[in-house]
């Protein structure tokens, strides 16, 4: 019950109209499946440093990041934690470029827009 209490003062922190909350699995991470009013759905993990780190779950989000672009107010959570640097934004248009130039060479052509983008702003 402490940790549902954890989970939705967390969720104060997000622009997001929550409809549910719902407890998912404690595995290294305990994990609930939040549903908004709109329908979107997203899992807010809540970890202890004794079973991870921090570093840990920030790689985990930079790769997730990589393929469906997280919400900047996602990354602004974890700098309260630890504040992110000002290379932090072409840093992350960075790490992108690798899965770009693979989801182009896999899928074709339609993801040629995405990756010149990122050269645009890093360029």
């Amino acid at each position: 019950m402490r940790l549902r209490h954890l989970c939705l003062k967390a969720l104060e922190h997000y622009s997001l109209r929550v409809k549910t909350v719902s407890f998912l699995v404690i595995a290294t991470n305990t994990m609930f499946r939040i549903i908004t009013q709109d329908g979107q759905r997203f899992v807010l993990r809540i970890y202890s440093d004794e079973e991870t780190t921090l570093q840990h779950n920030l790689i985990e989000m930079f790769w997730l990041d990589a393929w469906q672009p997280v919400p900047m107010d996602v990354f602004d959570g974890y700098s309260a934690i630890r504040p992110i640097d000002q290379g932090f934004s072409e840093r992350r248009d960075r790490w992108r470029l690798p899965f770009y130039l693979a989801a182009v060479a896999l899928e074709g052509p339609m993801h040629l827009r995405r990756f010149s983008e990122v050269l645009d702003r890093i360029a």
